[in-house]
């Protein structure tokens, strides 16, 4: 008879109290990291939301100011949108962007930003009669600008614009 050799238990394995242990840790940090991963994505959308947002603020300004500066000069707004001057209405424009922040001349259905322009004529306590022409804008970014209008995010700005010392 052929003596059999005898059972030594091996080293290499993981016990089964082992293996339960890891996976009742991965079982509550999985959904923690998932959790975490969920804001970031948040977070970097609406900070993206929020740099697109004072991009187009910064070009409708400019539009702006180069729209009241000079009448003939090129400045991407067509509509009639004249510096506000003393006892004049409020003004209100609506400008049309895509998803890259460019201005576009197409129907709601095909933009992402719809931005709102408030212009007033603002009355300087220190108003003299040689003091600067001064108006109150107040702008609005909404996107998405064809959702429903209390489903859109919106982001809004005022400043004051100048048009310089009356002659």
């Amino acid at each position: 008879m052929i003596p059999m050799p005898k059972f030594q238990p091996c080293q290499r394995g993981f016990s089964l109290a082992e293996v339960l242990i890891t996976l009742a840790i991965m079982g509550f940090a999985i959904p923690w990291i998932l959790v975490a991963t969920r804001s970031t994505l948040s977070s970097r959308q609406t900070a993206e939301l929020d740099t697109r947002a004072n991009w187009i603020v910064r070009d409708v300004q400019q539009r702006l100011m180069m729209k009241w500066a000079s009448g003939d000069q090129a400045s991407g707004i067509d509509q009639a949108f004249p510096f506000p001057v003393r006892d004049s209405p409020g003004q209100h424009l609506e400008l049309l962007y895509d998803q890259h922040g460019e201005s576009i001349r197409a129907p709601i259905s095909q933009a992402v930003y719809l931005v709102r322009i408030d212009a007033e004529h603002h009355e300087s306590p220190q108003a003299g009669p040689l003091a600067t022409e001064r108006a109150r804008i107040r702008i609005s970014v909404q996107q998405p600008a064809n959702g429903p209008e209390g489903k859109r995010n919106k982001r809004a700005y005022e400043y004051l614009a100048t048009r310089g010392a009356k002659q």
